[in-house]
């Protein structure tokens, strides 16, 4: 079952936060991912890849990006009930 390989404290941040900070936090939690939160609600999900891919690929700024324009928008969601497979 999943709940035997997810973490009960995921790492969050808003859709404002710059994409520099949040790497920061990223490597500070050690973590290769966050959701992003709307009044507490997922909105999407900045991974490391998505840094890359969207922002340092691109020469973006990532003093200046915001989370919202590199985040992944569609957010898949499960129960901790769920099998892996």
């Amino acid at each position: 079952m999943l709940r035997n390989l997810i973490t009960r404290r995921p790492v969050s941040v808003e859709p404002a936060m710059k994409i520099l900070d949040v790497a920061r936090l990223m490597e500070k939690e050690n973590v290769g991912s966050v959701l992003v939160l709307t009044n507490g609600k997922p909105v999407g999900i900045l991974t490391d890849r998505d840094i890359v891919l969207r922002c340092l690929a691109k020469n973006i700024n990532v003093t200046t990006c915001p989370v919202r324009d590199a985040m992944t928008k569609t957010v898949a969601t499960c129960r901790d009930t769920d099998g892996v497979f």
